[in-house]
């Protein structure tokens, strides 16, 4: 194979920026660098992805080079290299990182930055030049990322080598064109050679006329495919950047002291990886419009479904409400965002309560919060549906036991004010970015609004008298004001109730586990209607839970009876919801009800209706369905 040329940016008598430099030019990261790789490199696939294409294709791979591979990156490409690079040119094995793309436009335009031709200029952008391009809007209304100034840097900066090799295919004059291109930003340094002082910039290409640009057409497939890259088929458009050494870790990346958290520490590469996809993407996973994939030394990694991720369901609920895929109820509503002067509709929001248990610790680094803690987060985004960041609404706790989730999502006739609201890392909407007056109140107005209907949401309404939380469902009774004494001792304390029915001693049954959320009280005239959240933490390997709620009258000495005192009426279910199903009702005076819960549904909500002159006691229990045979 042919051995590439070689060029070394030289200092001039006008001065240059230096690779380090270039590093540094958009200020020190708040990511880790796999995790601001993923971010960014998502997001720059997106912006170019095609408009014939129902989706893109992203993945990420980590595998090692040895034998041809190596040999290929060593003798035809890193021949000649700066004086930094010595050490790869002698390793028997390195390892890489791969990132690619498919059904985008690939890195289109000219290669040359010297070329004036009109349109998209993706590749000089990327390869050449410095400085940041503003957003632009796409086919379907949504403003772009808008830079591949961050987006690059995060490639150089997951590299210990800052060295990344790209091969791109891109539509040409109506055909397809694929260019390779090596690109390495180093610190500045003096050519031992020559003694001329060089900025840290290198490029590996194909010589023209004395300059270096990348190598084209076939000859740039069979570059990829010797180092073991991923190439486009035959009538595919995309980009595949091969990351050099990859830094797995800040640690690594900038060559400080660790400054990771313990969760990010407990994480391996392959689960930060996981982790990034999922906590910066999973909108978009559930909308559609990319297929992720993520292979580790050969094998595929599964990507597990925001739906049923432990903390994620939270706030795909949320997201589900505000598009209309799931109805609203009293854990989940949609709000619109509103700035009153100016007037203009800045966005919507979804919010979504569950009942918070402290989960397993497993490693999840790109969490807002550890296994601990409740969610009490809204996450932001505009329509390109890529998390900006999660926010955590201003002294607004969630109710105790519980947690809560939102997703807050910009209006598209007023995305662009957000767009250009964000730094060049994408992780926050800043109101000083902005000069207009008018603009900088919509993002003000956003966050404040945010505040104010998560609070809204959160907490009771006036109009509610809400009871203390309790622990487990036989507690509720110390907590509603003597509404419901008399309820099992020996259940008292425990943060969830294990249904293990009745009985003595030996090994019992493992049970669907209910946990009761804040109960409210509704007072009438003669009755008070006591509305009862609750969810169920079904068994592994079953078709769900069936719950049985019996209410009944408990007399002055504690005991319960199923019949009223004479002359009164007695307690009964007056309805329940489902998960999202319709409420339904019970057939004439019902004490007692089994619910069927399916194994995708966890929450419901039961009314029972209590004469406002007696107490009463709520039992429940809850069996496991079993699988057919």
């Amino acid at each position: 194979m042919t051995s590439l040329h070689y060029h070394a940016e030289k200092v001039t008598d006008y001065g240059n920026i230096t690779g380090d430099g270039l590093g540094n030019l958009l200020g020190a990261p708040k990511l880790e660098p796999l995790e601001l790789l993923v971010r960014e490199a998502v997001q720059n696939s997106w912006d170019a992805r095609r408009e014939d294409a129902d989706a893109i294709e992203f993945g990420v791979e980590y595998k090692t080079l040895r034998d041809r591979p190596l040999r290929t990156l060593q003798d035809s490409i890193l021949h000649s290299h700066p004086p930094k690079l010595d050490g790869l040119t002698h390793e028997p094995e390195l390892p890489v990182l791969l990132v690619w793309d498919r059904n985008t436009r690939g890195l289109a335009g000219p290669v040359r930055p010297t070329e004036t031709a009109g349109g998209r200029r993706d590749f000089v952008n990327f390869v050449y030049m410095i400085g940041e391009t503003k957003p632009s809007t796409d086919h379907q209304g949504t403003v772009s990322g808008g830079s591949y100034g961050y987006g690059r840097s995060s490639f150089f900066r997951a590299s210990r080598a800052r060295t990344i090799l790209v091969h791109s295919r891109t539509e040409v004059g109506g055909e397809l064109e694929s260019r390779f291109v090596g690109v390495s930003w180093l610190d500045k340094y003096r050519d031992p050679r020559t003694d001329e002082q060089c900025t840290g910039r290198h490029w590996w290409g194909e010589d023209r006329d004395g300059w270096v640009g990348p190598v084209i057409g076939e000859s740039a497939d069979a570059i990829a495919k010797a180092l073991g890259m991923p190439v486009p088929g035959k009538a595919e458009t995309g980009t595949t950047i091969m990351v050099l050494d990859p830094a797995m870790s800040s640690v690594e990346a900038d060559g400080e002291s660790d400054k990771r958290s313990k969760k990010e520490r407990a994480a391996t590469p392959k689960e930060q990886i996981v982790s990034s996809i999922l906590w910066n993407c999973w909108p978009r996973m559930l909308a559609g419009g990319i297929k992720f994939a993520v292979r580790w030394e050969g094998q595929d990694v599964r990507i597990p479904d925001p739906r049923h991720h432990s903390r994620l369901k939270a706030f795909t609920r949320a997201f589900d409400t505000l598009r209309g895929r799931r109805d609203e109820s009293q854990m989940a509503r949609t709000f619109e965002i509103r700035s009153k002067s100016p007037k203009a509709l800045l966005g919507r929001l979804g919010l979504a309560r569950r009942a918070f248990a402290r989960m397993r610790a497993t490693p999840d680094p790109s969490s807002p919060v550890s296994p601990e803690e409740p969610l009490r987060h809204v996450a932001l985004m505009r329509n390109t549906l890529m998390v900006l960041k999660y926010m955590q609404p201003s002294g607004i706790p969630p109710r105790e036991g519980e947690q809560y989730a939102g997703v807050f999502v910009t209006d598209r006739d007023i995305e662009d004010v957000f767009a250009r609201a964000e730094p060049p890392s994408h992780d926050d909407w800043v109101r000083e970015r902005l000069s207009d007056r008018n603009e900088r109140i919509y993002v003000n107005v956003s966050f404040t609004r945010i505040d104010e209907k998560t609070r809204k949401f959160v907490a009771p309404t006036t109009d509610l008298v809400t009871s203390a939380y309790t622990k487990s469902v036989a507690g509720l009774a110390d907590h509603l004001g003597g509404l419901l004494p008399g309820l099992n001792e020996s259940a008292r304390g425990k943060e969830t109730i294990s249904s293990n029915g009745g009985g003595g001693g030996g090994t019992r049954e493992k049970k669907p586990q209910i946990q009761v959320k804040p109960p409210v009280r509704r007072p009438g005239t003669n009755e008070v209607e006591l509305e009862v959240p609750f969810s169920v933490g079904h068994l592994d390997n079953t078709e769900g839970s069936e719950i049985t709620f019996q209410v009944s009258v408990v007399t002055a000495g504690g005991a319960k009876e199923s019949a009223p005192p004479e002359g009164g009426r007695k307690p009964v279910v007056k309805s329940w919801v489902v998960g999202d199903a319709v409420a339904q009702q019970p057939k004439g005076d019902a004490s007692e009800i089994t619910l069927t819960i399916p194994p995708d549904v966890e929450d419901g909500v039961v009314t029972v209706v209590q004469p406002a002159d007696c107490m009463v006691d709520i039992d429940l229990s809850a069996e496991g369905i079993a699988k057919a045979e």
